[in-house]
């Protein structure tokens, strides 16, 4: 998929057949300092265009290999 930018919207489809429209909000530094009580975790902040609410994920989230989610970038 290559890089996400702010403002990006792409669709996920799950292997039920749930599709769902989100919006690349940004990196979620604040549990990044492990030696501040921290998981060492960047989270990537979505905006779920689809149901309104926001949520964070890890990397792992965009790889079908692992999870059957299908991602499609949508034109600007």
């Amino acid at each position: 998929m290559g890089v996400l930018k702010t403002g990006d919207r792409f669709t996920a489809k799950s292997k039920l057949g749930d599709e769902y429209e989100y919006e690349f909000v940004g990196i979620d530094l604040g549990d990044a300092g492990v030696g501040s009580g921290g998981t060492g975790c960047h989270y990537i902040v979505l905006r779920n265009i689809t149901d309104g609410t926001m949520t964070c994920v890890e990397r792992a989230w965009f790889a079908e290999e692992l999870t059957g989610r299908k991602i499609r970038r949508l034109e600007r």
